[in-house]
This record gives structure tokens, sequence and C-alpha cells, in this order.
């Protein structure tokens, strides 16, 4: 997870990260294996353990955030409107996004922390 100083160039910087591990060959690949997952018959299982991991480190990214003074998202809410979004654009469009996608997605769910 990175770790700029900032919460908004960490969530920039974890935004672009998952965008190059889905724009990379093995995108549609990692797609199709939680769908998998997820409709499968353990289904109501817990998330593959790489997942939970994945929760975990995003957590700490949040911690670290809140731990300098910041309001940093839940961590539903980087799934919902960074992660999902992404997820949704490679099942749909073929190509989850670019850098600019990222940079919107990270200015959307500061902006909607703000209001809170």
């Amino acid at each position: 997870m990175p770790d700029t100083g900032t919460l908004a160039g960490d969530l920039e910087q974890y935004a672009r990260q998952t965008l190059d591990d889905l724009s990379g060959p093995q995108g549609k690949l990692l797609l199709r294996t939680l769908v998998a997952v997820r409709q499968g018959p353990e289904s109501e299982a817990e998330l593959p353990p790489a997942l939970l991991r994945r929760y975990d480190e995003l957590q700490a990214l949040l911690d670290r955030a809140a731990a300098r003074g910041e309001h940093p998202p839940t961590v539903q809410d980087v799934v919902d409107l960074i992660v999902a979004p992404m997820y949704t654009g490679l099942l749909l469009d073929g190509t989850p996004g670019d850098e600019d996608t990222a940079r919107r997605l990270v200015d959307r769910i500061h902006r909607l922390s703000q209001t809170s």
C-alpha cells in the first residue's frame, strides 16, 4: 500500500495500482475468478485470502490517514467508489479506465467525505 503522506495521495496511488492490475494481462482473468468464486457453491463463504489481505492493507492505509488527523472514508466506501467502477468498466467496456479515471474517482470520494 502506498504511503505518500496524504490520504488523497495514497488513494490516488492505490487507484492507479488497481488500474494497472486490472489493465494488465491478468485483469480479465482476475475478474472471471472473482465472479466464479462469488457465484460458486461456496459463495456464502468469506472472500479468498488474497482479497481479505487486500482489505486489511487498505484498512491500514486508512488508519494511517486517521492517525495523521485526516478523515478517511471506510474500506467499503473505497471499494464502492474507487474499485467497483474500475471492475465495472472492465466488465462492460473491456477496460477499467485510465489515469484520468483514477484521479476522477479519488476526487469523487474526497468530495463526498468532505460533505459527511
